[in-house]
């Protein structure tokens, strides 16, 4: 289970074939190569002529600033009124997206029929990894097809008192069946964890199904999915809370010195709407949501953006709360490769993550200052891996971690505005 990839095939299909015009391969080539601010904010510049181009663009821009309904209501329409001219290849990221949009919305049957549609259909037009991850995810979605959707309760105002754990991550204290389990608090989480065990001890609903997981180090777990009833952050209330299952050796570290119970992911974590967790690591529910025009943040399916600046460059880094080390990739190197070869020498990385570790190629970089609005940070080192770890790490600069976070007083994030805010 993970977020699907991009085809090449298509895209070798829009810059051969001669069929699209220049306008539309120059927001194209944003959108293939995920940077999604500058498709925005090109997007609201340039009108298409071709309508049906200019629809599955917004459409696009909508799914990933989380405006989901909204984005399946432009393909819907497109399909029904274009369906006949569209290419398949452009109607395989359509179909991607539906399935992204009703995930996000815990439509679990309409996102399984959706990458149905793709398992049938446009398979040919899907690289090995990302059909292996498109079929990793029809069992999830089947074994969900018939659970309702997750709900919250009012949350308006809410304290909660986080603590940080021995590895520098945000716990947050959640309560199920009556008893109290500290949960990591991981953004960059697409679904919430509960290892087997647990699972077990507070009753969690399991599915009869074993699906294969994608992991930070992209090491695959085989793990089970489940529903939670009932779970309480504070007074707020979830209920149907859909849970990946993990076998406890998966989240267990350091020969038993750490260990993980759960993880609170991206479904549960944006019903908040907007939140601020400040220096103390206390996290408060906004009691209204802030609308704002400014936007630095996105989401790929349940793995949110951040736009940062470094060294004038405006780039696009993953956001990862359960990171405790913020990390630079592939892009970072090429981009800064001459400077990085004279000043530094290349060693092995060790990464972590469930699963186990792995060993990288890579330079562990001094002093990386990296802005976001009017305030930056500097990070006295910074591990860049040069290798592959997995397909995602190759489109985006690097991973901001808590180490970055840290550097504030409060951090304030909003799902409604899509912006992230340092203070």
């Amino acid at each position: 289970m993970k977020l699907r990839k991009f085809t090449f095939l298509f895209f070798l299909f829009l810059f051969t074939s001669g069929a699209f015009a220049s306008d539309f391969d120059y927001l194209y080539n944003f959108y293939y190569s995920r940077d999604y601010f500058r498709l925005k904010n090109n997007f609201e510049k340039i009108i298409l002529q071709e309508k049906w181009k200019n629809d599955f663009l917004k459409g696009v821009v909508l799914s990933v600033f989380s405006k989901h309904s909204e984005s399946n209501a432009v393909f819907s329409d497109l399909l029904n009124y274009y369906g006949n001219v569209i290419h398949d290849s452009i109607k395989t990221e359509i179909y991607k997206h539906k399935a992204i949009n009703h995930e996000n919305l815990c439509e679990y049957k309409e996102a399984l029929s959706n990458l149905n549609i793709i398992k049938e259909k446009y398979l040919a037009y899907l690289k090995g990894d990302e059909k292996e991850e498109i079929m990793d995810d029809i069992p999830v979605y089947d074994a969900l097809k018939d659970e309702p959707p997750q709900t919250v309760s009012e949350k308006t105002g809410e304290k909660i008192q986080m603590k940080k754990d021995i590895a520098g991550l945000w716990n947050i204290p959640v309560f199920i069946n009556g008893e109290n389990i500290d949960f990591v608090f991981d953004t960059g989480a697409n679904i919430t964890v509960i290892v087997e065990s647990y699972a077990k001890k507070l009753g969690i609903k399991i599915i009869d199904s074993k699906i294969k997981v994608g992991t930070s180090t992209d090491i695959k777990v085989v793990s089970k999915v489940g529903i939670c009833k009932e779970l309480k952050i504070g007074n707020i209330i979830y209920k149907n809370v859909a849970i990946l299952v993990m076998p406890d050796e998966s989240l267990t570290f350091g020969g038993g010195f750490y260990k993980i119970y759960g993880i609170i992911g991206n479904p549960v974590i944006k019903a908040f709407e907007e939140f601020t967790i400040d220096k103390n690591n206390l996290l408060t529910v906004s009691d209204s949501p802030e609308i704002n025009n400014y936007s630095n943040m996105c989401f790929e399916g349940f793995n949110p953006i951040i736009q940062l600046v470094y060294s004038a460059d405006s780039l696009s880094f993953l956001f990862d709360s359960g990171a405790n080390r913020t990390s630079l990739f592939s892009p970072f190197y090429n981009l800064y490769k001459e400077d990085i070869e004279n000043k530094y020498t290349l060693i092995d990385i060790i990464v972590g993550g469930a699963g186990g570790e792995r060993k990288f190629k890579g330079y562990r970089l001094k002093n990386i200052t990296l802005q976001t609005g009017n305030l930056s940070a500097e990070l006295k080192e910074a591990d860049l891996i040069i290798e592959k770890i997995k397909d995602e790490d190759m489109y985006y600069y690097g991973k901001l971690g808590q180490d970055y976070i840290k550097k504030f007083e409060q951090i304030k994030f909003n799902f409604k505005s899509m912006f992230i805010e340092f203070n």
